[in-house]
């Protein structure tokens, strides 16, 4: 992920973010030291969304679920 983040301004991703065992950009997130700005949404019915920064790139992880 730091490879591309040094490409790029933005980065979204799909999949990885879930509630659960399935997490797993949450642990990314963590190993690269990037600041989470917002984890969820309060939106009914709530979807799991990451959204975070690391140094001045921005990051927004969405559910991999096509309804979403």
């Amino acid at each position: 992920m730091l490879e591309i983040l040094q490409q790029v301004h933005i980065l979204v991703t799909s999949g990885g973010v879930s509630i659960g065992e399935y997490d797993y950009l949450g642990k990314v997130f963590e190993k690269i030291i990037a600041k989470v700005i917002f984890w969820k949404t309060l939106a009914r019915p709530g979807i799991p969304v990451l959204c975070g920064v690391w140094q001045d790139k921005s990051i927004f992880a969405l559910s991999g679920n096509p309804t979403s």
